[in-house]
């Protein structure tokens, strides 16, 4: 979705009518008949979309929504880190991004740096006895 003052700032030509549906700040749907544009996005990281269907609309504090429709075709990931919320975003998909995975090898590798001694001496001994019993 595209607001109308990029439309005019980019002197686009409306491609066709579509009937759009958005949720308004009462948290009802409202329905709307709007222009639709032919155009080509280009991303920071030179992403581009060629023939890409918008819709004129308003965004609260924006000048442009990027659907579903474009982060379904890569990989789209948020993050804060020191205050600062970052997005990136490629495509084609390369591979799996998988935060869970990453915190639990993370975890994994350096777990005897976050467990005190107290603990570490417990768990090497239950480990001992756990071979005994087994062994």
């Amino acid at each position: 979705m595209i607001c109308k003052k990029i439309a005019t700032d980019l002197n686009l030509t409306p491609s066709g009518r579509a009937n759009v549906a958005v949720v308004g700040p009462d948290g009802k749907t409202n329905e709307f008949e709007t222009d639709t544009y032919l155009v080509n996005l280009y991303l920071p990281n030179n992403a581009g979309i060629v023939g890409l269907r918008v819709v004129e609309g308003s965004v609260a504090g924006a000048d442009m929504l990027i659907g579903m429709d474009v982060i379904g075709m890569g990989d789209f990931a948020i993050t804060n880190c020191n205050g600062c919320t970052w997005w990136t975003f490629r495509t084609p998909s390369i591979e799996v991004i998988d935060f869970v995975l990453e915190i639990n090898e993370h975890n994994k590798k350096y777990r005897n740096l976050l467990i005190s001694d107290d603990q570490r001496r417990k768990e090497r001994n239950k480990a001992k006895r756990e071979r005994r019993k087994n062994g």
